[in-house]
């Protein structure tokens, strides 16, 4: 059984005087339409046919439906932080004049599915002119720098190129590499367990797709093994902990040897020349 459950209420001033009807003729209105909406769902599901017929019948239901105030004159946006509410809106621009009724939602849910940064929505319809947009967007991790530019890369694996870099200059790594979409998340997933250490990470390369390499604000890059990451990343933690290598002057520590750890310093050439000349 199919229940309708309708709410006139502020409608547009052409519905008004449709609905300014005495109370006698109320119940009898409410019925008109409740079958009028009947007659169009059933138009609706045999318009398979694709006859002139059929399409006829409902451009003249819609229509009507418009004019009673029923139109998408409201759409109520929930969830967007990245994607522009503009874009959302714009997918509307096409369906100001068909009805709430009679809008088709699986249409409309491709059209703003398209949008890379989409990573669900769900559409509703709100009587008598709303439609209720609630998005979830995919989640930016990492900056990724390649020969075709920067791409914004999200936790599900999507590349974003049309979007303002500098929104996400302090705020995402920056990766290099190949094939970094299907390993970046493992990478990321190990820092995360000292996370003061890892953001002051600017950027990470791939190296010959089996490793990588941390590169940190201060200067200093830490080479990891292509085994068990983990371990290095934890015995990296414990040295910054305990000597505060981040900011020692060193220019490199290599841990890719779990028997031994490889460190480099930056030493000021300028000045081993005056030394030596002295």
């Amino acid at each position: 059984m199919l229940a309708l459950k309708l709410e006139f209420h502020n409608l547009s001033k052409t519905g008004m005087k449709y609905l300014s009807i005495s109370n006698k003729f109320k119940n009898f209105y409410y019925l008109a339409i409740s079958i009028i909406l009947l007659i169009l769902i059933t138009i609706i599901v045999f318009k398979n046919f694709e006859s002139e017929k059929f399409d006829t019948q409902t451009k003249i239901f819609n229509n009507f439906l418009v004019k009673l105030g029923f139109s998408i004159n409201h759409i109520d946006i929930h969830g967007t932080k990245y994607l522009s509410n503009t874009k959302i809106h714009n997918v509307f621009e096409n369906y100001k004049a068909v009805s709430i009724f009679t809008v088709d939602l699986n249409r409309i849910h491709k059209e703003i599915s398209k949008y890379n940064w989409i990573k669900s929505v769900h559409l509703k319809r709100v009587m008598p002119n709303k439609i209720k947009v609630s998005l979830i967007e995919n989640e930016p991790i990492a900056i990724w720098q390649n020969k075709k530019g920067n791409n914004i890369l999200t936790k599900e694996g999507v590349l974003i190129s049309d979007y303002n870099f500098n929104v996400f200059k302090n705020k995402l790594p920056i990766i290099k590499g190949e094939n970094i979409d299907q390993n970046i998340i493992e990478i990321l997933d190990i820092l995360k367990t000292n996370k003061s250490m890892a953001n002051e990470i600017w950027s990470l390369s791939y190296i010959n797709m089996r490793r990588w390499d941390l590169h940190f604000k201060q200067g200093l890059v830490i080479r990891l093994p292509s085994k068990n990451p983990t371990e290095a990343w934890k015995l990296a933690a414990k040295l910054n902990q305990k000597y505060n290598i981040l900011n020692l002057g060193l220019t490199e520590i290599d841990l890719r040897n779990s028997k031994q750890i490889l460190g480099k310093i930056n030493f000021d050439k300028g000045l081993i020349i005056n030394r030596k000349s002295s």
